[in-house]
């Protein structure tokens, strides 16, 4: 009987220990799935890069022609920015980000647009872009043109993306994702200044 007792609480344990590395093990399944889940798209999207030899835009450069068509239907090319720095800012009207870099670019505009401009290239359908350009988010020229063929053009994949163009259409510098109203203004600033 006490054998049979010492034999249970030995099951136990051993039973509680196996538990304890299963969930180990799964925690660490779980981990490597993650990775994989990560790390496929990156590598997928850098050996295409590679392996099709897509060229980034490059500082120095000027920045690629593009189709566009204002929100009031008129077809344009970023051709009107030739002669002077701009800001441009690509963006999908749907991206919480966006919106806020929206809402930070029209204050820039307000406040730095006497010495350069800034456009906007919407990625999204144009009914959605053209509704948030009427109801007044917006200061500055905002353009249409096919989402994919804005991505690829400008070799991006975030959004918001930030581009600072020199007189020429060169390309300076560029910035993803959202940034705050002070470290934006900075970086205009900067770009003003010729920092």
């Amino acid at each position: 009987m006490v054998n049979l007792k010492y034999q249970k609480a030995a099951a136990r344990h051993i039973q509680m220990e196996l538990g304890s590395a299963n969930a180990k093990s799964r925690k660490a399944i779980a981990v490597a799935v993650l990775v994989l889940i990560l790390a496929i798209p990156a590598g997928t999207l850098t050996y295409l890069y590679v392996k099709m030899d897509i060229p980034q835009l490059q500082t120095g450069k000027a920045i690629p022609g593009v189709n566009l068509v204002e929100t009031d239907g008129k077809t344009a090319t970023l051709n009107h920015l030739k002669n002077g720095k701009a800001v441009i800012l690509i963006f999908s009207a749907e991206c919480p980000h966006c919106l806020q870099m929206l809402t930070v670019f029209d204050s820039l505009s307000r406040k730095f647009g006497q010495r350069l401009k800034f456009v906007a290239l919407s990625v999204s359908k144009p009914d959605t872009t053209k509704e948030l350009v009427r109801k007044g988010r917006v200061s500055f020229p905002v353009f249409l043109g096919n989402g994919q063929d804005i991505r690829n053009t400008f070799r991006i994949s975030v959004v918001p993306t930030t581009l600072f163009v020199e007189k020429g259409l060169i390309l300076r510098s560029e910035k993803y994702g959202e940034y705050d109203q002070m470290a934006e203004e900075k970086a205009v600033e900067g770009f003003i200044d010729g920092k």
